[in-house]
């Protein structure tokens, strides 16, 4: 059995599906998903339920036994505590806790075999770049998975349609991540519209007021967060659908770009993806995508 733990926001919980899945296609084993670590204790929810996924939660006799803690009761806790070291290691042997060692790929991960238990964040392609049509498969959506009025995805889907993905909110005051300035989008742009042709540019924002203030664009455009209350759901649905991409440091327009490549086109991405620039992220894009 192979179980990946889920955490973060909706791109975060792809990547640890996909490399789950990926994981579990290799090894003709069972996939499970620890949802222990989503909720309102931990300020975000499950919301892999978009997708048509039939994957069973795991149950807490399933998870290794360190990461039972979630359900255990105070008094639970203090026994579990004054066990002997000896039955503990016991206990900790099946499935094997396989942590992320870092932000770069781990070859090793496409070796592994057995009952496993994926902790981490699995930012790359190439966790699952062997299976990658059945990945697109199992995440392939329609506008009323989304909730989108279908000819709203029609339109956004026609020839030489741009999503261009600003992401601000949580990112400004945040230690690791930080908000992309103008320049960057006028580069991407460029770099597009410089090997397609470019029909319009669709803007979407959790701050669609800066984008408007901010983001002059010689093209046409529409500020899509603007035009309706969205959801982020109906966000994602129609980034995917559009032809070529400007993605932020976000893995939300990673994958709405990564699940919408099947429409030959430009995906532009920033070089610095955290605020550390030694942070190395050379495993981060498919070596399709153009780097800004």
């Amino acid at each position: 059995m192979i179980i990946t733990q889920l955490h973060g926001g909706l791109g975060n919980q792809l990547f640890q599906y996909a490399a789950g899945r990926a994981v579990a296609l290799r090894t003709g084993s069972l996939l499970k998903l620890d949802l222990s670590r989503l909720g309102r204790a931990y300020q975000r929810p499950y919301q892999l339920d978009l997708f048509r996924l039939e994957i069973p939660a795991a149950t807490q006799k399933e998870l290794p036994f360190a990461f039972r803690q979630p359900y255990w009761s105070q008094s639970k806790r203090r026994l579990i505590a004054h066990l002997p070291r000896r039955a503990v290691e016991v206990l900790s042997r099946r499935p094997a806790v396989i942590r992320e060692a870092g932000f770069r790929f781990d070859p090793q991960v496409t070796l592994l075999t057995g009952d496993v238990y994926l902790v981490g964040f699995w930012q790359s392609y190439r966790y699952f770049e062997d299976v990658a049509e059945v990945i697109r498969t199992d995440l392939a959506l329609s506008a009323t998975d989304a909730g989108v009025d279908p000819a709203a995805a029609d339109e956004v889907a026609r020839e030489g349609s741009v999503s261009l993905h600003v992401r601000r909110q949580d990112y400004v005051n945040h230690p690791a991540m930080r908000p992309l300035d103008p320049s960057y989008y006028r580069r991407a742009l460029e770099m597009v519209a410089a090997t397609a042709d470019v029909r319009h540019v669709y803007v979407f924002s959790d701050d669609i007021g800066w984008a408007l203030r901010e983001l002059s664009i010689d093209l046409p455009v529409t500020f899509v967060s603007e035009t309706q209350s969205r959801t982020a759901r109906a966000d994602f649905f129609l980034m995917s659908r559009c032809h070529h991409h400007v993605i932020a440091n976000s893995s939300f327009s990673w994958w709405a770009a990564w699940l919408g490549a099947d429409r030959v086109g430009v995906v532009v991405s920033p070089r610095d993806w955290f605020r550390d620039p030694a942070v190395d992220t050379s495993d981060l894009r498919p070596p399709s995508w153009h780097v800004v």
